[in-house]
């Protein structure tokens, strides 16, 4: 920490200071630190990830409801059990909230890996990171 800074949030191993964003971990063959600094840091993204047990479980679905067609159950039973795995497949591709990334100005390739934040749990952190640089949340 530098004098006169201190911390307004943290979350697991980030660290909302008054001068800047820390990631600082333990790691088995040592230290993991990075900074960044409030005016490098663009914006704050929600980022969806696919539900890939849903999709799955509709394909499965949609094989189940062709092999009825086979044995003769086509009306019956195979277009609605079609019709659910294809709202499976695409209920599942639309995602969940997966993690929160901050977007950093004139980032090089691959800096702004590491600066992904677990979604649950780190609301107050994100509220506090997006209240410092001025931004509204997601809706």
């Amino acid at each position: 920490m530098l004098p006169g800074e201190e911390i307004l949030s943290q979350f697991e191993s980030f660290y909302a200071t008054s001068r800047r964003v820390i990631h600082y971990r333990q790691k088995s063959r040592g230290e993991e630190f990075r900074e960044l600094s409030y005016h490098r840091l663009a914006s704050i993204e929600t980022i969806k990830t696919p539900r890939h047990n849903l999709m799955m479980s509709g394909t499965v679905i949609i094989i189940s409801a062709i092999l009825l067609t086979y044995v003769g159950l086509i009306f019956v039973t195979s277009i609605p059990v079609f019709l659910i795995g294809l709202f499976l497949i695409i209920y599942g591709g639309f995602g969940k909230e997966g993690y929160y990334q901050l977007h950093i100005y004139d980032a090089a390739r691959g800096e702004e890996r590491p600066w992904r934040v677990q979604y649950w749990g780190s609301s107050h952190f994100i509220a506090t990171l997006r209240g410092i640089i001025g931004e509204l949340p997601d809706f």
